[in-house]
């Protein structure tokens, strides 16, 4: 099965953290005692941005694809007799920890309001209307370093007139 770049970035990434955290050990010097001091210093550490505990998404993730990876690991040559497929579940958080990091949230939309708001600020007319409407100052004036007239060569040059009916 292929994946993404991004999928392979995160299994990279998660990866290295856990290989961090044992020092680099070889994968064959495997102890399930690694899986469970890696959780907790996973959800221990803290956004170096934000300040932080990862999210449960986060962590579900991150611990999702070392598990599968070792789980995969299990299954090679000179790693059967290492550990079993069953050392992957130490990477498992509790059931309470995936439903709420697999937790489908609601997305907020705009109101009917806003939605009615819109449509009322729509141009109506033509398409050249419509075009110049596009680039009047009042609607830009809020957004500092906007196109306005003034800033295009012939921005005003369209203004009334009427395309041609093969146009």
């Amino acid at each position: 099965m292929r994946h993404s770049e991004p999928t392979l970035d995160a299994v990279a990434k998660a990866l290295a953290r856990f290989k961090a955290d044992t020092k680099y050990r070889d994968f064959k010097a495997f102890h399930f005692e690694q899986a469970i001091a890696f959780k907790r210093h996973l959800t221990e550490q803290k956004n170096q941005q934000t300040g932080e505990k990862p999210s449960k998404a986060t962590l579900h993730a991150t611990l999702a694809q070392v598990k599968r990876f070792f789980h995969w690991l299990a299954g090679q040559p000179g790693y059967k007799s290492r550990f079993q497929y069953s050392d992957a579940d130490y990477f498992n958080l509790s059931e309470k920890d995936v439903r709420v990091a697999t937790a489908k949230r609601e997305q907020v939309g705009p109101t009917v309001e806003q939605a009615k708001h819109v449509i009322a600020m729509m141009p109506t007319g033509s398409d050249i209307e419509r075009r110049a409407a596009l680039f009047q100052p009042t609607q830009f004036s809020q957004y500092p370093g906007a196109a306005r007239p003034d800033h295009l060569p012939d921005a005003g040059r369209f203004q009334g007139v009427e395309p041609e009916p093969w146009a």
